[in-house]
Protein backbone atom coordinates (compact mmCIF):
# COMPACT_ATOMS: atom_id res chain seq x y z
CA UNK A 1 0.00 0.00 0.00
CA UNK A 2 1.53 3.56 -0.96
CA UNK A 3 1.95 5.77 2.07
CA UNK A 4 -0.13 9.24 1.56
CA UNK A 5 1.50 11.92 -0.16
CA UNK A 6 1.18 15.29 1.57
CA UNK A 7 3.27 18.21 0.15
CA UNK A 8 4.10 21.01 2.61
CA UNK A 9 4.19 24.24 1.12
CA UNK A 10 6.16 26.56 3.69
CA UNK A 11 8.49 28.05 5.75
CA UNK A 12 11.30 25.35 7.58
CA UNK A 13 9.73 26.35 11.02
CA UNK A 14 6.12 25.73 9.24
CA UNK A 15 7.24 22.08 7.74
CA UNK A 16 9.01 21.76 10.70
CA UNK A 17 5.60 21.81 12.95
CA UNK A 18 3.42 19.94 10.33
CA UNK A 19 5.76 16.91 9.86
CA UNK A 20 5.98 16.63 13.68
CA UNK A 21 2.52 16.90 14.01
CA UNK A 22 1.87 14.55 11.06
CA UNK A 23 4.24 12.09 12.07
CA UNK A 24 6.27 9.37 9.72
CA UNK A 25 3.37 7.61 8.07
CA UNK A 26 3.18 9.88 4.98
CA UNK A 27 5.48 10.73 2.32
CA UNK A 28 6.38 14.25 1.79
CA UNK A 29 7.52 16.79 -0.56
CA UNK A 30 8.16 19.98 0.65
CA UNK A 31 8.13 23.80 -1.39
CA UNK A 32 9.41 26.85 0.45
CA UNK A 33 8.44 29.31 -2.44
CA UNK A 34 5.28 29.42 -5.11
CA UNK A 35 7.11 28.48 -8.06
CA UNK A 36 8.39 25.26 -6.31
CA UNK A 37 5.19 24.34 -4.82
CA UNK A 38 3.61 24.29 -8.35
CA UNK A 39 5.88 22.80 -9.44
CA UNK A 40 5.94 19.34 -7.50
CA UNK A 41 1.99 19.21 -7.96
CA UNK A 42 1.20 16.29 -9.46
CA UNK A 43 -2.19 13.41 -9.61
CA UNK A 44 0.16 11.86 -7.16
CA UNK A 45 -0.20 14.84 -4.35
CA UNK A 46 -3.14 13.49 -1.84
CA UNK A 47 -2.82 16.79 0.19
CA UNK A 48 -1.61 20.51 0.36
CA UNK A 49 -0.61 21.52 3.76
CA UNK A 50 0.31 25.80 3.37
CA UNK A 51 1.25 27.92 6.11
CA UNK A 52 0.33 31.57 6.09
CA UNK A 53 3.81 33.12 6.25
CA UNK A 54 4.62 30.50 2.96
CA UNK A 55 6.52 32.56 0.48
CA UNK A 56 7.01 36.14 1.97
CA UNK A 57 2.64 35.48 2.53
CA UNK A 58 2.30 34.58 -0.86
CA UNK A 59 -0.15 31.60 0.53
CA UNK A 60 -3.44 32.98 -0.98
CA UNK A 61 -1.78 33.46 -4.23
CA UNK A 62 -0.69 29.93 -3.87
CA UNK A 63 -4.16 28.57 -3.53
CA UNK A 64 -5.51 30.68 -6.17
CA UNK A 65 -2.82 29.01 -8.54
CA UNK A 66 -3.36 25.73 -7.23
CA UNK A 67 -7.20 25.89 -8.11
CA UNK A 68 -6.44 26.70 -11.35
CA UNK A 69 -4.27 24.29 -12.01
CA UNK A 70 -5.97 21.06 -13.23
CA UNK A 71 -3.71 18.95 -11.20
CA UNK A 72 -4.36 20.45 -7.96
CA UNK A 73 -7.54 21.30 -8.65
CA UNK A 74 -9.44 19.07 -6.52
CA UNK A 75 -6.67 17.90 -4.10
CA UNK A 76 -7.62 19.28 -0.36
CA UNK A 77 -5.83 21.97 1.38
CA UNK A 78 -5.12 22.70 4.90
CA UNK A 79 -3.55 26.21 5.26
CA UNK A 80 -2.43 27.06 8.79
CA UNK A 81 -0.28 29.42 11.10
CA UNK A 82 1.48 29.43 14.24
CA UNK A 83 2.68 32.72 14.93
CA UNK A 84 3.22 33.40 18.45
CA UNK A 85 0.54 36.40 18.46
CA UNK A 86 -2.83 36.37 17.46
CA UNK A 87 -4.16 37.29 14.60
CA UNK A 88 -6.46 40.64 14.16
CA UNK A 89 -10.53 39.33 14.15
CA UNK A 90 -10.71 41.24 10.50
CA UNK A 91 -7.07 39.15 9.39
CA UNK A 92 -8.47 36.28 10.22
CA UNK A 93 -12.30 36.81 8.86
CA UNK A 94 -10.36 37.98 5.68
CA UNK A 95 -8.07 34.67 5.48
CA UNK A 96 -11.73 33.00 6.19
CA UNK A 97 -13.83 34.65 3.44
CA UNK A 98 -11.16 33.91 0.70
CA UNK A 99 -10.48 30.26 2.00
CA UNK A 100 -14.30 30.11 1.62
CA UNK A 101 -14.34 30.35 -1.84
CA UNK A 102 -12.31 27.59 -2.51
CA UNK A 103 -13.94 23.96 -2.05
CA UNK A 104 -11.57 21.13 -0.08
CA UNK A 105 -9.99 24.20 1.70
CA UNK A 106 -9.60 24.48 5.11
CA UNK A 107 -7.59 26.63 8.16
CA UNK A 108 -6.10 26.12 11.17
CA UNK A 109 -4.75 28.86 13.40
CA UNK A 110 -2.30 26.48 15.65
CA UNK A 111 -1.32 29.91 17.64
CA UNK A 112 -5.37 30.54 18.57
CA UNK A 113 -6.05 26.76 19.43
CA UNK A 114 -3.09 26.53 21.77
CA UNK A 115 -3.92 29.31 23.62
CA UNK A 116 -7.25 28.09 24.59
CA UNK A 117 -6.28 24.57 25.17
CA UNK A 118 -2.20 23.90 24.83
CA UNK A 119 -0.22 23.22 22.36
CA UNK A 120 -0.99 19.69 22.28
CA UNK A 121 -4.48 20.16 21.24
CA UNK A 122 -2.67 22.13 18.54
CA UNK A 123 -0.84 19.60 17.24
CA UNK A 124 -4.41 17.60 17.41
CA UNK A 125 -6.52 19.90 16.40
CA UNK A 126 -4.27 20.35 13.17
CA UNK A 127 -4.19 16.41 12.47
CA UNK A 128 -7.44 16.29 12.81
CA UNK A 129 -8.13 18.79 10.22
CA UNK A 130 -5.48 16.88 7.80
CA UNK A 131 -7.25 13.72 8.42
CA UNK A 132 -10.81 15.41 7.92
CA UNK A 133 -9.28 16.25 4.78
CA UNK A 134 -7.71 13.52 3.42
CA UNK A 135 -11.07 11.05 4.62
CA UNK A 136 -13.41 13.77 2.76
CA UNK A 137 -11.71 13.61 -0.25
CA UNK A 138 -11.82 9.88 -0.14
CA UNK A 139 -15.82 9.85 0.87
CA UNK A 140 -17.38 12.46 -0.67
CA UNK A 141 -15.16 15.19 -2.84
CA UNK A 142 -18.45 17.56 -3.69
CA UNK A 143 -18.27 18.21 0.29
CA UNK A 144 -16.09 21.56 0.97
CA UNK A 145 -13.86 20.93 3.97
CA UNK A 146 -14.39 24.64 4.16
CA UNK A 147 -18.18 24.18 5.43
CA UNK A 148 -17.08 23.41 8.98
CA UNK A 149 -13.48 24.97 9.91
CA UNK A 150 -11.53 23.23 12.40
CA UNK A 151 -10.02 26.59 14.14
CA UNK A 152 -13.35 27.43 15.81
Amino acid sequence: MQATTILIAGTPEAIETARYALGGNFSYHLAHTVDQAISLVSPDIDLILCNVSFDESRMLEFIRLAREAPASRHIPIVCFRQHRRALKRSTYDAIEVVLGTYERTSFVDLYDVSQRGGLSNALLAFRAAVMKALAVETRIASIPAAADPVSH
